[in-house]
């Protein structure tokens, strides 16, 4: 994007983009290029910064999916061994209740 001098001030802004009107050959105009290399470092510590958050907010995250998916494994192993369990008190219930069987009539003979 081109930027005429009559629609551009000595440093400007637009967005993380600096633009900056510079005479080399005027001493006054050194501030305000050091004042746009300031700048532009500061922007660029800025989204490094915002880049670190994000990437520590992911790795948050990831580490609670993790824990979901463990814990998630974890219920699925709790239910099969009490789904096994309930199934072999059954069967052990129904053995009971045949051998008791068993002994009333044997008793009654």
């Amino acid at each position: 994007m081109r930027f005429k001098r009559q629609y551009c001030t000595r440093g400007d802004c637009y967005g993380d983009d600096v633009f900056v009107i510079w005479n080399a050959d005027d001493i006054n105009s050194d501030i305000i290029l050091k004042a746009a290399f300031l700048l532009t470092k500061g922007l660029c510590v800025r989204q490094a910064k915002a880049s670190d958050e994000k990437a520590a907010d992911l790795q948050a995250i990831d580490a609670a999916i993790l824990e979901v998916e463990r814990e998630a494994k974890r219920l699925a192993n709790m239910k099969s061994w009490t789904e096994t369990i309930q199934s072999n008190s059954g069967k052990m219930l129904d053995e009971i209740r045949k051998m008791s069987d068993g002994l009333e009539t044997k008793l009654k003979t």
